[in-house]
């Protein structure tokens, strides 16, 4: 079994997940979710039940002390998953932790996770941002709090100075902060 730690808001629940489904494929076996960060009232909500991820084993224990061989990905040098499975004995259950940012990771599994990460359900907010967006310039972007303000500043103003009528969407953890700036 591929058992992987789940943290973080959408943006990093979503690299945890893809990397935890490529490896578990690739080794052909379960992915189960540690879900443990979520369970003890966690600073950030968990989205993957809302996509269509299938139904996963959770589990809510953390880490233990099970024979498995833990993997933190943050801390391994890989450009492919075969890098990641030099470091580990692939025959054993494997714990990942850490976020693998490397798209090309993903390699191979692109089409499988574009479709799982739609949602189970069409809310009416989703449907609204649907109309908002159709047919007009429209521009996600995702700040974190500890982000450069002033290059957000400049790249808004740039891509106004090309697409004036331009509409932004800003993703955040802290959108308060974000609408004193923008």
């Amino acid at each position: 079994m591929v058992i992987l730690k789940i943290h973080g808001g959408l943006g990093e629940q979503l690299s945890d997940f893809a990397l935890g489904y490529c490896i578990s494929k690739d080794l052909q076996k379960e992915l189960v979710l540690d879900v443990s960060d979520y369970d003890n009232g966690y600073c950030q909500p968990y989205f993957l039940d809302e996509l269509n991820t299938g139904n996963l084993r959770k589990i809510t224990y953390g880490r233990s002390n099970e024979p498995h061989e833990f993997l933190d990905i943050s801390s391994v040098k890989h450009e492919t998953r075969k890098d990641i499975y030099k470091n580990i004995d692939t025959t054993k259950d494997i714990y990942i932790e850490g976020i693998g940012y490397n798209s090309s990771l993903y390699s191979g599994y692109e089409n499988d996770i574009i479709n799982m990460f739609k949602p189970r359900k069409i809310s009416s907010r989703l449907s609204l941002f649907r109309k908002l967006i159709k047919n007009k310039e429209s521009i996600a972007i995702h700040v974190n709090n500890t982000d450069n303000m002033a290059f957000y500043k400049a790249a808004v103003g740039y891509i106004k100075s090309i697409y004036p009528s331009a509409m932004f969407y800003f993703f955040s953890d802290d959108i308060v902060k974000i609408k004193s700036y923008f």
